[in-house]
């Protein structure tokens, strides 16, 4: 691996690593916090690799199935164009994952909340992106960053709410179904926002939405939108307000699971919490992934788990994966190869390819900063053909490091630039 440790002109770093995977070790005997930038798989869009700190206790590997999987870069044909805070979500009733909008990459900064919004849809099957837009009949939603999306398997279709186009906060909901964009108008709704947390509670037969933020306030409500409409509820404990949230269904558990977040007051979360029946639920006493708000997280059946990359607390960005089980709790996957480090990218599941996919997010980085927006699609699962993008398993400053073999390297580096930190209130 090769490193970059901020927040000291010198220090050594001393890297084991042994290609088996069964031991892991990074030491910095400067005594600096864990943040590592590494050089990214050849191919990959951007400034290369942050490894956020964790927890010593936090297990390294996990027995839930997930041993073995690792990411692959994939190289479409066509592709969207580079974005974040794209609204993303697989739709099993027409068998493919919708993707709608997302900050562009020209024009604004994705961290500052300040974004030129795209209001294209692209559809995702087989490993092949398709762009709808110019086929679609009748209205489509207006250009937004951030809408939250959900499938709700009770009504057979996708559902998109809110969002905004770079001043505006929306709070209209949509249906997406057959190829085609409906506005609903239900009797209530919630309040106009962006990034809340919304999942397809299947158990419930409702898409629950938590959280978000109209750019001044971060929400802490729950609504749950059921056969068209929205009705706001009443949980007896509930996450503190917040936005920007990893949020999906696990099916294991018949519950949704939400992580992380930020909010003004607070910054980042590190908690976990669970709804089900009405109600949320935390889960204390468990070993937790470092604070992070912009995480991507799914469940994959393939795996038996829930699976999160991404996100950024502050100037420590991430691009780890975990696994949550309800009866094993967090893991810390360990993989040969990895997107780069970003946050607010679209992550789904295929059942056809039984694989998660990743597509798109952002980063910025440097004292101006440089901002980067990601265009790739990288796919994570068991062994299978491949990988069209280049991994870091068996290379280390060139050598060869063959399967069994430990290969010790002692790196004297010299330290970057800081990045810069959210201001209050407008970056997160």
């Amino acid at each position: 691996m090769i490193a970059r440790v901020r927040g000291n002109p010198w220090l050594i770093v001393s890297v084991v690593t042994v290609m088996a995977l069964s031991t892991v070790t990074v030491a910095v005997t400067a005594g600096l916090s864990q943040e590592f930038r590494s050089q990214g798989p050849a191919g990959a869009v951007g400034p290369g690799s942050h490894i956020s700190s964790f927890s010593e206790s936090m297990p390294l590997t996990s027995s839930n199935g997930t041993a073995g999987a690792n990411w692959n870069q994939r190289a479409p044909a066509l592709s969207p164009s580079p974005r974040a805070g794209a609204a993303a979500v697989y739709d099993p009733t027409d068998g493919y994952t919708v993707l709608f909008g997302g900050c562009a990459a020209w024009g604004g900064d994705y961290w500052a909340h300040s974004c030129v919004a795209l209001g294209d849809t692209w559809t995702f099957r087989g490993g092949t992106w398709t762009n709808i837009t110019a086929s679609l009949v009748g209205a489509s939603p207006p250009p937004r960053v951030d809408a939250g999306m959900a499938f709700d398997s009770a009504n057979g279709y996708v559902v998109m709410f809110g969002g905004f186009d770079g001043s505006t906060c929306y709070n209209d909901t949509w249906t997406f179904a057959a190829g085609h964009w409906t506005e609903m108008h239900p009797n209530t709704s919630p309040s106009p926002r962006f990034s809340p947390g919304m999942a397809g509670y299947d158990a419930g037969g409702e898409t629950i939405l938590f959280g978000g933020t109209n750019f001044i306030v971060q929400f802490g409500d729950t609504w749950a939108y059921r056969a068209g409409q929205w009705s706001r509820l009443s949980p007896a404990a509930a996450p503190l307000p917040r936005f920007s949230v990893a949020m999906a269904y696990d099916p294991l558990d018949q519950s949704v699971l939400l992580f992380g977040g930020w909010s003004e007051l607070h910054s980042s979360f590190g908690d976990t919490w669970t709804f089900a029946h009405g109600n949320w639920t935390q889960l204390s006493g468990v070993s937790s992934p470092p604070a992070e708000n912009y995480p991507s997280i799914v469940y994959d059946a393939a795996l038996g788990s829930m699976i999160m990359t991404g996100g950024h607390s502050g100037e420590v960005v991430s691009n780890v994966t975990w696994s949550f089980t309800p009866n094993g709790g967090w893991s810390l996957l360990l993989t040969t190869s990895a997107p780069p480090s970003r946050w607010g990218a679209a992550l789904t599941y295929d059942p056809a390819s039984g694989a998660v996919w990743l597509f798109g997010g952002f980063d910025a980085y440097g004292p101006l900063p440089t901002l980067v927006y990601f265009g790739d699609t990288w796919e994570f699962g068991l062994p299978g053909p491949s990988p069209t993008g280049t991994s870091l398993e068996l290379v280390l400053f060139g050598a060869f490091a063959a399967a069994g073999v430990v290969v010790i390297v002692v790196l004297v580096l010299r330290s970057g630039p800081k990045r810069r930190s959210p201001r209050a209130g407008k970056r997160a």
